[in-house]
This record gives structure tokens, C-alpha cells and sequence, in this order.
């Protein structure tokens, strides 16, 4: 029969794939970063909650970017989000939309307080080679065993600053496209991911870039409900290879619908 197969997480690095938490089941990752640069030393985590196999609902934490103090700094701050996933057929293999929003920060400068808040709307949409996910990890299928999986996209990206004792305020949403790939051959166990998302800093007198972010790397499937993704992460604001930063993610799936099968029957 071979080994079971793996229970795949519903995000890449950051960008939604094409399949979303089972039922009731939960979907747990802690995050963070090596040799990071800029003040960048983020440790996140989240929790996402399948919803009738076609929603979830995701509590945990975003990342936000300022230089109002001259130098990058990121924070993690906790946010919230709930994305929608409809299956569609064969080759194309479904589309979502996706919010996100995060919580409130607050930084002193000058005497001026500001406060920083970041929300992110996306449609994707998820191709394969590949017909039907239970030959996503059989042995044929593809590209002579070789499988590919894209989500493609636009994000809406809509950061908000206001201050107090001055006049300054700062908002300005943008759409962009982004999107992920995954790459394997054969079995499962280990495929390489990229993605290109999108972030913004907040600057001093209500300034906001624009930050795209690549990232590439790895994903490893230690279980069936164990996965580990290395990545190396570039953003537009860095400056060469020194700056790059290495992340890792871990995510759990907890089959918390077999506790209710037990406890309210099917």
C-alpha cells in the first residue's frame, strides 16, 4: 500500500495554495528567521481551523515593516483572516480569495506616536499538470513523474498609518500580481517551492513602499502531519546578498475531526 499520504498545508511560504484545512481539523505553525538583517528577527505562529472543507479561519500573526526610526525594523503583530476556497475541475484545480488583517502597532519618534496597521485582500487561482490530487502523489503523472502546481493571482495590499500631535497620515492600497510554484517528482516527501508576494514600510512624514518579497526553498514532509519549509527570502528594500534572510516554518495537522466523530457521530 506504501505510505500514507501527506496531509499538504494550505500556504506555501506566505501565498494560499490550492486547497484549504479539512473540516474541523487544524492546521498549527510556528515560525522564524536565521542571520536576519535590518532588525529583522521575527518569530510568528498561527492556527488555521478548516470550515466544511470549502473555508478557514486562520488567528495568528503578520509581519510589518518601518523605517520611521531610519533603519528597517520588523514587528510581528497578531492578525486574523478567513479565506474561501471553491474546488473547480481537473487541470484547473480551484480558486480562492483570501483577507487578511493585522493588529495595531504603535512607535514613538520625535515625541509623535504613530500607529501602523496593515490589511491584504487575494484571489488565486491553482493550476496543475496533473488531473486530481491523489495522482499529486502517485508515482505517474505529470511530466513523466515530474509535478507541478501554480498559484497565480493578484493581491490587494492596503497599509494605514496615522499619527497624533501632527498632521500626518498615510494610505495608499496597490494592487500586484504574486503567486507560488511547487515542484516534485514522483512521491511527495520533498518538494522545492518559490513565491513572489507583496508587503509595504512605513516611512517617516506618511511615506509607503512598495516591498516585493521572493522567496525559494524547500518543503520537507517529516509525516503525514508534519511538514518543515526552509526558505531564503529576498525583498526590494535589501541590499545584496548579505541581506538575504533564511526562514523556517513547521506546521502540524491535528486531526481534530475524529474527536468530534467520536464525540456528536458523523
Amino acid at each position: 500500500m506504501g505510505a500514507p499520504r501527506p496531509i499538504e498545508p494550505s500556504y506555501l511560504f506566505t501565498v494560499p495554495a490550492g486547497r484549504v484545512v479539512r473540516s474541523m481539523d487544524l492546521d498549527v505553525a510556528a515560525s522564524g528567521v536565521f542571520f536576519s538583517a535590518g532588525g529583522e528577527k521575527p518569530v510568528g505562529g498561527a492556527v488555521v481551523l478548516g470550515l466544511g472543507d470549502i473555508a478557514e479561519l486562520e488567528l495568528g500573526s503578520l509581519a510589518l515593516s518601518s523605517s520611521l526610526q531610519g533603519t528597517r525594523q520588523v514587528q510581528v503583530v497578531p492578525a486574523g483572516g478567513l479565506r474561501v476556497y471553491l474546488p473547480v475541475w481537473r487541470y484547473w484545480q480551484g480558486v480562492s480569495a483570501s483577507f487578511r488583517r493585522s493588529g495595531t502597532i504603535e512607535e514613538q519618534v520625535g515625541g509623535v506616536s504613530y500607529q501602523e496597521k496593515v490589511g491584504h485582500f487575494s484571489l488565486t487561482a491553482t493550476l496543475a499538470n496533473f488531473p486530481s490530487s491523489d495522482e499529486g502523489s502517485a508515482a505517474v503523472g505529470g511530466w513523466e513523474g515530474i509535478k507541478v502546481k501554480a498559484h497565480l493571482g493578484l493581491i490587494y495590499v492596503d497599509p494605514n498609518m496615522q499619527s497624533t500631535g501632527q498632521e500626518i497620515s498615510g494610505q495608499e492600497g496597490f494592487w500586484r500580481p504574486y503567486g507560488g510554484l511547487e515542484l516534485w517528482r514522483r512521491d511527495s516527501r520533498a518538494r522545492v517551492m518559490a513565491e513572489l508576494a507583496w508587503n509595504a514600510d512605513f516611512g517617516p512624514q506618511g511615506r509607503i513602499e512598495k516591498i516585493a518579497t521572493v522567496t525559494g526553498g524547500v518543503r520537507f514532509f517529516f509525516s503525514k502531519h508534519v511538514t518543515a519549509d526552509i526558505g531564503v527570502k529576498h525583498q526590494s528594500d535589501y541590499h545584496g546578498l548579505s541581506e538575504l534572510v533564511m526562514q523556517f516554518k513547521v506546521r502540524m495537522a491535528v486531526p481534530t475531526h475524529l474527536l468530534r466523530e467520536r464525540v456528536v457521530g458523523r
